[in-house]
This record gives structure tokens, C-alpha cells and sequence, in this order.
């Protein structure tokens, strides 16, 4: 395995002799889909019925959970003018990033859609034992046109 890796690394040189590095450029700075920072409301809910539809164990993307272990897929649900299908920026699936929250900060997977009256909110499905918690100064870290994340600026 150290042989194969040995050889692999001398042979890197030849493979790229050809390659014209100068047409590489740095990313147009219009084609970024977000603001770097985006402020959010971001709440909490359960996979209850009352906070949910009658079937808290399927989110809007047709995702099945064990409602018993929601807190553990790390979902969220989206305000409606955050979601690409009413114009928005996200689709189901996509992986966002929140900070400002506390140990709630870091990755989430949008997977559900919040009621119309919101806007501009995010919506933790945590279990059933978690407090409800609402931050009203989180911030959603922007990402480029590659769906990167765009470091956040202290």
C-alpha cells in the first residue's frame, strides 16, 4: 500500500505537466446565492401532532421518522420564503448552517416546511424532552454557487 502511494505520488508531476493552471480564476463574486450572513429566527419543534399535521412521522419531503428519535436525524423546516419551491434559496435535502444558537449550532438538513405565517425562520425537529427554545439573532452562514459554505465573518 506504501509502494502504490509512493508511486502515485511521483508520477502526480507528469500527470498535471500539461495542464494550463492560468486559466483557473477566482470565483465571480456574482454568482453567490446568499448574503455571507443571513439573521434568522430559529425555534424548535416536536414530532407531535399539534405542532406538526396528523403525521408527524412524515416531513414534507415525504421523509419518514421515528418520532421517538427525532432529535437525532438533525432536520429542520424552513419558512416558506426560504424554500426554492416560493422562491427561496433552499431546497429539501440541502444542508444548512446556523450559528449563534448555542449546542444547537452547526449542520442541519432541510427536510420539512413551516406554516405560512412565518418568515424568515428556521425550525429545529428536536425530541420530545427538549425544552422549546427561540433565538431571534441566529445566523445562517451563506453559501457559494458550488452549495460550499462561505466562511463566516466574526
Amino acid at each position: 500500500m506504501r509502494n502504490l502511494l509512493i508511486v502515485l505520488l511521483l508520477m502526480l508531476p507528469a500527470c498535471c505537466a500539461g495542464f494550463d493552471f492560468s486559466s483557473l480564476e477566482d470565483p465571480d463574486p456574482a454568482y453567490l446565492t446568499l448574503p455571507k450572513d443571513i439573521e434568522v429566527t430559529v425555534t424548535v419543534y416536536h414530532a407531535v401532532i399539534g405542532q406538526t399535521d396528523s403525521t408527524p412521522h412524515i416531513l414534507a419531503d415525504g421523509t419518514k421518522i421515528d418520532v421517538d428519535r427525532a432529535g437525532s436525524y438533525r432536520y429542520c423546516a424552513l419558512s416558506r420564503d426560504l424554500l426554492e419551491r416560493w422562491g427561496g434559496e433552499f431546497a429539501y435535502g440541502d444542508t444548512i448552517a446556523i450559528d449563534g444558537i448555542g449546542s444547537f449550532s452547526g449542520y442541519w438538513i432541510v427536510k420539512d416546511t413551516m406554516n405560512a405565517r412565518w418568515t424568515n425562520r428556521v425550525d429545529l425537529l428536536v425530541d420530545r424532552e427538549t425544552r422549546p427554545y427561540k433565538w431571534v439573532a441566529a445566523r445562517m452562514i451563506g453559501k457559494d454557487e458550488h452549495g460550499d459554505f462561505i466562511p463566516s465573518t466574526p
